[in-house]
């Protein structure tokens, strides 16, 4: 494929300016068009199967163009240093960041200068909401988001996520050069919607997720085929104006092919607004450790009972991404007994 030093679906980038049909093809996970799937067959056959899904062609080019590189407030924003590891968090991966780099240092596709030479991704979050919900971010690069990712967290990005959506949670715009990618990881439910470049997938289903502090080519060339079973990982490539839909606890690992710039969330969903009794999964650790242990189990019932009413919703949006269950009933039920002991 070309790049797109020309502009258009490169944005300027040291991009790949579209993503060909035969690897298209090789996807192995499904994809649908993201202009004409219904809020009623995603909520029925991807969230409520917790199955993964790769929306084609769901930003236009022209909601996009405000992160070409060198147009108004992406060129301020070119030169800025972020700091930047092998994944967005490298705490996630027991890593640290490994240096501090612009979107002009990654679109030369650098390394970093430890031992292992990291490739680096380099991610910057908005500081806060307001203003009629819309995003006050860091740089005004934010408000050149398209529309749908720019306003308060109740606004799910795309029409059809809708029923399924209940907040915003850690939202990010994120870039790499050639052969970054994020490590082998999971968390909640996330999308990924990719801007400019090319990236490829690697995924598994959640008895199979894990963390992986190596990169991504190494784990997908060693690792994966010594300790997964046949058929896993799974793969998929996703192309500019493409949208990734990953549900919660499924493993994934991604590899930029050139330069990629988009952004991503850990949102709030139904199933976890539901489990946490939280319509806004505000501060999920805490409201967990603060549960009796039928309080959690209620989440359960009333998910697999179709009663889906929402949470009232308590706290600001800014929930952590962290998984459900951290701390575990037991842990729970260990402080009442030595409660317990201490009354008596």
């Amino acid at each position: 494929p070309e790049k797109g030093a020309g502009g258009g679906e490169g944005g300027g980038w040291d991009a790949l300016r579209y993503l060909p049909e035969d690897v298209r093809s090789r996807c192995e996970i499904d994809q649908r068009d993201g202009s004409t799937l219904s809020e009623e067959e995603y909520f029925r056959e991807y969230f409520s199967q917790a199955r993964p899904v790769l929306l084609r062609d769901a930003i236009p080019l022209k909601q996009r163009c405000g992160l070409a590189k060198g147009r108004g407030p992406m060129k301020a924003a070119e030169t800025r240093k972020r700091r930047c590891g092998r994944t967005a968090y490298p705490s996630l991966t027991g890593q640290q960041f490994c240096g501090s780099f612009s979107y002009l240092d990654l679109n030369d596709h650098p390394a970093c200068s430890d031992e292992s030479r990291t490739l680096p991704v380099c991610v910057s979050k908005p500081n806060n909401a307001g203003g009629e919900g819309k995003i006050n971010g860091s740089s005004s690069v934010w408000s050149k988001l398209p529309v749908n990712f720019r306003y308060g967290p109740e606004h799910a990005p795309l029409a059809l996520l809708r029923r399924s959506w209940e907040a915003a949670g850690s939202r990010q715009l994120f870039a790499g050069g050639n052969g970054s990618g994020a490590a082998l990881h999971f968390h909640n439910a996330a999308y990924n919607a990719l801007f400019f470049g090319v990236k490829h997938w690697l995924i598994t289903p959640p008895r199979w997720a894990g963390i992986s502090g190596t990169a991504s080519t190494y784990w997908r060339d060693v690792h994966a085929p010594r300790d997964m079973p046949a058929g896993l990982p799974v793969r998929c490539s996703q192309g500019p104006g493409d949208m990734m839909l990953v549900p919660a606890h499924w493993g994934h690992a991604t590899i930029n092919e050139a330069f990629s710039i988009g952004v991503g969330d850990l949102y709030c969903d139904r199933r976890l607004s539901i489990y946490l009794q939280d319509g806004r999964c505000a501060s999920p650790v805490k409201a967990l450790r603060g549960m009796a242990p039928t309080q959690r189990l209620r989440g359960y019932f009333v998910m697999s009972g179709g009663a889906p009413a929402r949470g009232k919703g308590r706290g600001d949006a800014r929930g952590r991404g962290a998984l459900p269950g951290r701390g575990g009933p037991g842990r729970a039920l260990g402080r009442a007994r030595s409660k317990r002991r201490r009354s008596s």
